[in-house]
């Protein structure tokens, strides 16, 4: 049922929902907390960064380790590798 004016019963004359629950828009629910401020969203940047740089350090470190055709022709470079 609305009122007169087109609002719902459980809806302020604001348009905010007077229960504390329901719908925003795009059906998210309201939030009454805070999103994430700067300084959470930094540290997340960070984190993911932190996480890049160690991937590609360990991915560098194996091709390092593992022998490839390279070495061996570098190890002896007169005879065929393979």
């Amino acid at each position: 049922m609305l009122y007169r004016d087109g609002r719902s019963p459980g809806l302020t004359a604001g348009g905010r929902d007077s229960t504390g629950s329901g719908s925003g828009l795009n059906g998210q629910p309201f939030s009454t907390s805070p999103g994430p401020g700067p300084k959470q969203t930094e540290d997340e940047k960070l984190r993911q960064e932190k996480l890049r740089l160690d991937a590609e350090w360990r991915r560098a470190k194996d091709d390092l380790e593992n022998e490839d055709f390279y070495d061996q022709l570098a190890d002896n470079p007169s005879s065929k590798c393979g």
